[in-house]
Order: C-alpha cells, then sequence, then structure tokens
C-alpha cells in the first residue's frame, strides 16, 4: 500500500494490460498447484539420479514401465518403452471425473511425469 499522499504513476495501458483473471484463482487450482510443487520435489528425490545419469531405461522401470531387452536394451526397444511409458502417465489417461486431494494428486504427478517423459527424444536411425 502506498504511503499517504504518495502518486501513482500508473499508464492507462499497464491498467489495461494488467492480468485480473490470475487474481482470482479458485481454491482447486491452487490445490493443484501445491500438489505440483510437492510432487515436483518427490520426483526429483526419487528420480533426479536416473535423469542427471541419462538413463531412461532405469527411469521407467522405476516408473513402473516394462523395458524389453534386458539391462542394456538397444535404441528400437527404449523407443516403444517410452512411447508406453508417454501414454501411460498422460494427463489425460488420468481419471479427472472423481472429486478430492487423491485425484489432484494422481493429476498433479501424471503431468509432472509426462514433462520429464517428453523431454526425452531418441532419434530414429
Amino acid at each position: 500500500m502506498p504511503a499517504p499522499g504518495a502518486v501513482l504513476h500508473t499508464t492507462e495501458s499497464q491498467l489495461n494490460s494488467c492480468n485480473y483473471a490470475a487474481l482470482f484463482v479458485s481454491a482447486e487450482e491452487r490445490a493443484l498447484e501445491a500438489a505440483r510443487a510437492r510432487t515436483r520435489a518427490a520426483l526429483q528425490t526419487e528420480l533426479g539420479h536416473f535423469i542427471q545419469r541419462g538413463n531412461l531405461a532405469k527411469l521407467l522401470r522405476t516408473l513402473g514401465v516394462e523395458v524389453k531387452g534386458g539391462i542394456k536394451p538397444g535404441p528400437q526397444q527404449l523407443r516403444e518403452a517410452l512411447r508406453r511409458g508417454k501414454v501411460m502417465y498422460h494427463p489425460d489417461r488420468v481419471l479427472k471425473g472423481e472429486g478430492g486431494v487423491a485425484a489432484l494428486e494422481r493429476l498433479a504427478r501424471a503431468e509432472e511425469i509426462s514433462k520429464i517423459l517428453n523431454g526425452w527424444e531418441l532419434k530414429a536411425k
């Protein structure tokens, strides 16, 4: 709050560009953003080592995605497993019809894992 007698120098264009919709965020959106933050921290702890080392096979196995090809799968097996993982953790595949905190947590986890998996690109040979 400005001091008494202070003059605010605000142009009309600055007032028009203000995003008033951002001021009125619903409680569900705030809860989802809080769930995203918690999920990001948990995934960094759980998967950060595999991401830093670039070990996609172990990352996918940790997430519960089947990776064929043994300990060192080939590029084709990794591409197929990555595709399965992207489908498995796509946010639209998570049940949104359910309400409550558990549904928001599942949605936030799916969104964050989807971001991680979409960051991996395997070049076709």
